[in-house]
């Protein structure tokens, strides 16, 4: 497929080859191997209360040889590989066996069922969510450093493109015949990576948060759900909500 991006202000077309064609080839693209991962979790639960769970669920998932979307290689150099090959183009990207990544969590979720509360029956909820996605290698491919192949904006994308944490709150009441249900999500943070140059970039293929002219930080944000219900025949129910 090819596109037309936006980069830095100028449009440039951007072509995405599969491993087997000509010009991922003459870039270094290899027979894709299947990813391997390794997935622990353990939890334990809670009801020794009457009318109370809680679940409390740990999870580490380490996944090798990862398959990634390379950054969109350009340049003089690889105006030349592909020169070299025979094949016509001056960027290209393709799917490489790229990074090995982990990710842990925590997953806390609980319920408390109240039997009467204002002569209905009330349930409360609780849910939370944190997990950190990290990447522990890089791979390299006809010389092209890891800095170009998988550089800051894609592996962002991967670890912060995405809240690392989620809370949930809700209760619903019900007496018949009406209802009501109220819910609270929190989306955590998510940070949007701004290109820059190889030469800004450390040694560990990623610079700070914030460095960059163009990085965005989305702050987290509160949805709120609100529904009110009324069952005024058993075939029949009525809610408004927002």
């Amino acid at each position: 497929t090819t596109s037309t991006n936006n980069v830095g202000g100028q449009l440039i077309e951007v072509g995405t080859f599969p491993v087997s064609s000509p010009i991922a080839i003459a870039l270094g693209s290899q027979p894709l191997e299947p990813e391997e991962s390794l997935n622990l979790s353990g939890g334990i639960v809670f009801n020794m209360v009457d009318g109370l769970n809680i679940t409390v669920d740990y999870y580490n998932i380490k996944i090798n040889d990862r398959i990634v979307l390379t950054e969109n290689l350009t340049g003089a150099d690889v105006v030349a590989l592909l020169q070299a090959a025979g094949v016509a183009g001056s960027s290209a990207r393709f799917f490489p066996n790229g990074i090995d990544t982990r990710t842990e969590g925590l997953d806390i979720v609980g319920s408390y069922r109240m039997p009467d509360v204002a002569g209905g029956r009330l349930t409360l909820n609780f849910g939370y969510n944190i997990n950190d996605t990290s990447i522990t290698d890089r791979r390299v491919f006809s010389g092209f450093t890891a800095d170009r192949l998988f550089a800051r904006q894609e592996s962002f994308r991967l670890t912060d493109g995405q809240p690392s944490n989620k809370l949930n709150l809700g209760l619903t009441w019900e007496r018949e015949p009406f209802g009501l249900s109220l819910n609270a999500n929190r989306f955590g943070s998510v940070f949007l990576p701004d290109g820059v140059s190889a030469a800004a970039i450390r040694n560990d293929n990623t610079i700070a948060k914030g460095a960059a002219p163009g990085d965005i930080s989305l702050s987290p944000k509160w949805v709120v759900d609100l529904e009110l219900r009324v069952n005024p025949m058993e075939q029949l129910q009525l809610a408004i909500g927002a």
